[in-house]
């Protein structure tokens, strides 16, 4: 997990917090606390009970393959802490992930009217835009509701003035889009023939 050498700026865990400091530290030494030459009786008393740990939270590390870390901190100071009090940070070649939901509320409608065309559309979209296939569901939140005729048709007739059955513009923008790139790939691999062709002459 460390390197020899490695320098920054650590921060610990209690009971060891109280080394937290802004100063930069150095990476001396790495060594399994199982395969250190000097006695348990030493690291338990030099770094174990300073920090009032016991016997038995050495007996754990030994068990657990725990590694010692000595961190240089200036002439003639050196702190050895146990590997799981340092807090880990995000290197710079990892990334944040969170799982994410997109809602949708298309509010109330009739409970016959089928909604698999736009979440087909919803899936390609994703997909084109993010490179990722999701897991779409229609999902009823109420309980059903009978509307008179008189009040729900008005309501019905702008809806489905909205509706188009053209091609939804987004969609019809990645297709060109596809397109475009397919034929800039052709293009390229065109022009490598040519040279390729150039060269035998």
């Amino acid at each position: 997990m460390f390197n020899i050498k490695q320098k920054k700026v650590f921060t610990f865990k209690p009971p060891f917090d109280r080394y937290n400091t802004n100063k930069v530290l150095e990476v001396i030494s790495t060594e399994l606390i199982s395969e250190m030459s000097i006695s348990g009786d030493v690291i338990l008393k030099t770094v174990y009970a300073p920090a009032a740990l016991t016997r038995k939270d050495l007996e754990d590390d030994i068990n657990n393959k725990v590694i010692l870390l000595g961190l240089y901190a200036g002439v003639g100071k050196i702190l050895y802490i146990p590997e799981k009090y340092v807090v880990l940070e995000p290197t710079h070649d990892s990334k944040t992930f969170a799982h994410k939901i997109i809602t949708i509320d298309v509010g109330l409608v009739p409970t016959n009217l089928d909604l698999e065309t736009i979440t087909m559309d919803l899936r390609v979209l994703t997909e084109n835009r993010c490179g990722i296939v999701p897991a779409i569901k229609v999902v009823t939140v109420s309980n059903e509701k009978e509307i008179p005729k008189d009040d729900y048709l008005d309501y019905e007739l702008i809806r489905e003035q909205r509706m188009s059955d053209e091609d939804n513009y987004y969609l019809e923008l990645e297709r060109v889009k596809r397109i475009l790139i397919e034929k800039e790939n052709t293009i390229e691999q065109l022009s490598c023939t040519i040279k390729k062709l150039d060269l035998c002459q």
